[in-house]
């Protein structure tokens, strides 16, 4: 490991304190992007844009991460707050937890689907020998803010790092560019599981590996009651693939395992009272813990090689 967690948070909260993160609407352009009736595209780049309601703007998401965290090994009392620092270190251990199942080895090629602003990439790019890793985003406005984010970082090896615009349904690479792909809290948008599937095994090398991870449906996950509760699915901003699903695409597109990891009672207990803590903006917030709890979704890791 090239720089301790608890340096990169300090490292990473300085170079945020002294970066103005100004930007101007006009800085987006469009960009040709898949189109798909499944999920409002528009609208995904809208709520990740320059507007100052952006999610990533939140107070239930700190550091610049947007994601609701891995608290294993956070531990927390239910009678104390939380500290900022607990809550950026959630989300950190999100990233190492599943960048752990990729076996990254030193020469690999990494792409992260979903790379937002840019923190996680780079702590992966800290933490890995890796080669070279690309963050592909679909929102242009959060390439600005990564690669802004980057050019101002004093991180090691930060040449090895770069951000581009891009539809993790339809990539700009060439078939086998890389070793090992991730993505943390991305794939509830994407519109269709067999396309992503498809596009995941055209891109990746022989012997490469995948892992995802966020919240889905569950297997027995009521559909309807998932839009009751979960208004952005209604809004297509979030899609109703299951976990099953998902692995079912990918083994159909060629990959020879999958694996299937259930960790929603690390992710959900945390965010939740996080939430509490700040007080969400958005009140369906609390709805995710509701549908966790009735056990229709959860919070999955899928690894497949």
């Amino acid at each position: 490991m090239l720089l301790d967690r608890q340096s990169f948070i300090q490292n990473l909260q300085a170079t945020l304190s002294s970066q103005a993160m100004q930007f101007e609407q006009t800085i987006e352009t469009d960009y040709p992007l898949t189109s798909t009736s499944k999920i409002d595209g528009e609208g995904i780049k809208n709520v990740y844009g320059f507007s100052p309601e952006n999610w990533g703007d939140l107070d239930i998401f700190q550091g610049d991460f947007i994601n609701y965290g891995y608290w294993k090994s956070v531990p927390f009392s239910a009678d104390l707050p939380l500290t900022l620092n607990q809550r950026i270190t959630s989300s950190l251990e999100l990233y190492k937890l599943t960048a752990k199942y990729l076996n990254i080895l030193p020469g690999d090629d990494v792409l992260e689907i979903g790379s937002g602003r840019g923190i996680g990439a780079m702590y992966i790019n800290q933490e890995y020998p890796l080669n070279q890793l690309v963050g592909l985003d679909y929102t242009p406005a959060q390439v600005v803010r990564a690669n802004r984010l980057l050019s101002s970082s004093q991180l090691l090896n930060n040449e090895r790092v770069s951000f581009q615009v891009g539809d993790a349904l339809k990539t700009p690479f060439e078939a086998g560019r890389f070793n090992k792909v991730y993505s943390v809290e991305a794939i509830q948008h994407i519109a269709d599981a067999k396309q992503f599937a498809q596009e995941m095994r055209r891109i990746t090398a022989p012997g490469a590996r995948i892992a995802v991870s966020t919240y889905l449906r569950t297997d027995n996950g009521d559909p309807e009651q998932a839009k009751k509760l979960l208004p952005l699915i209604d809004q297509r901003l979030e899609n109703e693939l299951t976990a099953a699903q998902i692995k079912e695409a990918l083994i159909t597109a060629g990959f020879r395992w999958v694996d299937v990891h259930n960790i929603g009672e690390h992710v959900f207990p945390g965010y939740f009272k996080w939430a509490l803590q700040v007080g969400a903006k958005n009140k369906f917030t609390y709805n995710y813990i509701k549908a966790f709890k009735r056990k229709i979704i959860d919070y999955y890791l899928i690894v497949a090689s």
